[in-house]
């Protein structure tokens, strides 16, 4: 699922720039791809509350050696291209505080907000619910409404300032809840359930490209569209197939190595553009899991094998 979300905000990113070429046909679904962000927040949600129970030093280590590198790796190429500002702000995960630093057109905007979420967002929650009081999961989702919708209607001067974590709580709690529920036997073997989630989806992506409402509402939206496609479909021939575990692999390069990539294949007709484009940013998204990424997430666990 982290694969074929983050290959869909790679085809919006260059459907952006290629919108005069595309047809109408195809148009829609394509600049729906930035809700792979929210996909993106739902499933962190849903993994970590399944995964973890406590937040220990073994986690802090392993998420460590997982985002950190090759996030910082790429600020170089990021910083020499122009498509970020060379500022320190990007080395502590702060850029989205700062409207100089955020940038709409980089991905790594969004690596801010995760980053919040796995080194002190989620392990409050757990530290709450474990010593101080049970929370129910179904309050949290309660909350991330509440303050999504709050968050953006706040006399915010600068709209980036709304692209920050409490407009996207939502979707990480949508992520534990769905994580909590036991649907029974008979409705997760029912061959048909992923009808469902799969028309809520398209309906949300063509209405969505004509109706743009308000950032919060359209997390809220995101988020129970996903949450269910996560819930019904997590055990789909599509989602489980070897491209797909292939492409959930690589999908953290894929989704930072994109905008380099994009930018230096600006010049290209359509379509080969795009071909060249996506092609490129998996061939380097390949490279930089097996020879960088996957050599310091095996340290990782090599040096937190014995932690509890």
């Amino acid at each position: 699922m982290r694969g074929w979300a983050a290959l869909y905000v790679v085809f919006y990113h260059f459907a952006v720039g290629y919108n005069i070429y595309l047809p109408a046909s195809i148009l829609w679904f394509e600049m729906a791809g930035y809700s792979g962000v929210e996909f993106f927040f739902v499933l962190t949600g849903y993994l970590l509350a399944t995964l973890y129970s406590s937040t220990t030093a073994k986690y802090f280590i392993r998420r460590v050696f997982r985002t950190f590198p090759l996030y910082y790796a790429m600020f170089v190429p990021y910083v020499l291209l122009g498509l970020t500002a060379a500022t320190p702000l990007y080395f502590i995960y702060a850029q989205d505080y700062f409207p100089s630093a955020m940038i709409f057109s980089n991905p790594l905007w969004t690596l801010c907000i995760e980053e919040l979420f796995y080194f002190v967002v989620f392990p409050l929650i757990l530290i709450i619910s474990h010593h101080v009081i049970r929370i129910k999961v179904h309050w949290l989702v309660f909350v991330g409404i509440i303050i999504s919708i709050a968050w953006c209607a706040l006399p915010l001067p600068i709209y980036a300032l709304v692209e920050q974590i409490p407009t996207f709580f939502i979707c990480y709690a949508v992520g534990i809840m769905i994580s909590r529920v036991n649907l029974g036997k008979r409705l997760e073997t029912n061959k048909f359930i992923w009808i469902i989630p799969t028309a809520l989806f398209f309906g949300c992506a063509f209405a969505l490209t004509r109706i743009v409402p308000p950032v919060c509402f359209e997390a809220i939206l995101w988020s129970v569209v996903y949450g269910m496609v996560i819930l019904f479909m997590k055990d789909a021939r599509f989602f489980t197939n070897k491209i797909s575990h292939f492409l959930g692999k690589i999908s953290y390069g894929v989704y930072i190595i994109q905008g380099p990539v994009m930018w230096m294949a600006r010049g290209w007709y359509y379509p080969y553009g795009i071909f060249i484009s996506v092609g490129a940013t998996i061939v380097l998204a390949t490279l930089s899991y097996y020879l960088f990424e996957k050599r310091l997430v095996d340290f990782g666990h090599r040096i937190t094998s014995n932690m509890r």
